[in-house]
């Protein structure tokens, strides 16, 4: 018997996964892109203040230069 999407019930699935690691702890914000296990880009910016000021940009840039939408990101 299949499921709904016709898949054989011992078929494997494959979870793919999209994160987005951020880190503002230090002098550097820092911005991580990973998908499937690989890491796909990364933006980092020298700042000892206004860590909240950049990294949303940062964000935007890293994520719109890969074509992921917040929505696409697992984790």
């Amino acid at each position: 018997m299949s499921n709904e999407k016709n898949l054989p019930e011992n078929a494997m699935t494959i979870q793919c996964t999209t994160i987005l690691a951020l880190d503002a702890s230090g002098e550097n914000v820092s911005v991580a892109l990973w998908q499937d296990q690989s890491l796909v880009g990364t933006k980092i910016h020298h700042a000892r203040h206004g860590h909240a000021a950049t990294l949303v940009p940062m964000i935007e840039a890293l994520l719109g230069a890969h074509s992921i939408d917040y929505a696409s990101l697992t984790h």
